[in-house]
């Protein structure tokens, strides 16, 4: 929605069947990737980055006129269009998922999805993907996505030695 057009409305006001109801939500700024929307995706095991992605649309995203009238619908990041996925080091973001992670030292995996603003390169976190639904390395829907694309989870950081080093780690610092 357009800044202007974004007013609080109380989420009890909502059918008692609307998911939002009764929910605390939160509004979050337009955040500009680039001409071509890209997002990452860090999977982490106990706070350490297993693989790390990056998705480009392939095709460049209109930015809306600010002075517009019409509805702005865009997508924000790249997983609802067509695009590229290759592996990404970008250390600022593997270093910002890890720590991240480590803050919930309970939940053994998340894919943290994060996305650059284009301008000034300030990171922004989208979503913490904590609910078991992002084992990848193996799952069915994974080993698709690394035939599609040519990736290679288990290579790029060394999966199953990033794994057990988390493993390790985790024992000796909760066994104390």
């Amino acid at each position: 929605m357009r800044t202007r057009d974004v007013r609080w409305v109380d989420p009890n006001s909502w059918p008692k069947d609307d998911p939002r109801h009764g929910q605390n939500l939160l509004a979050q700024q337009y955040v500009d990737t680039g001409p071509y929307t890209r997002s990452y995706r860090v999977f982490t095991v106990l706070g350490h980055a297993v693989y790390s992605r990056s998705s480009t649309a392939t095709q460049a995203v209109p930015i809306p006129d600010p002075a517009g009238s019409e509805p702005v619908d865009l997508d924000i990041t790249s997983n609802g269009v067509e695009r590229t996925v290759e592996l990404a080091n970008d250390r600022e973001i593997v270093a910002l998922a890890e720590s991240i992670h480590r803050k919930f030292p309970l939940i053994p995996t998340m894919g943290l999805d994060i996305i650059r603003h284009h301008a000034t390169g300030q990171l922004f976190v989208l979503e913490l993907n904590s609910s078991g639904f992002t084992w990848h390395l193996s799952s069915n829907y994974g080993l698709a996505y690394q035939r599609k694309f040519a990736l290679d989870y288990y290579g790029q950081f060394d999966a199953l030695r990033v794994i057990a080093k988390a493993f390790i780690d985790t024992t000796r610092r909760m066994a104390i």
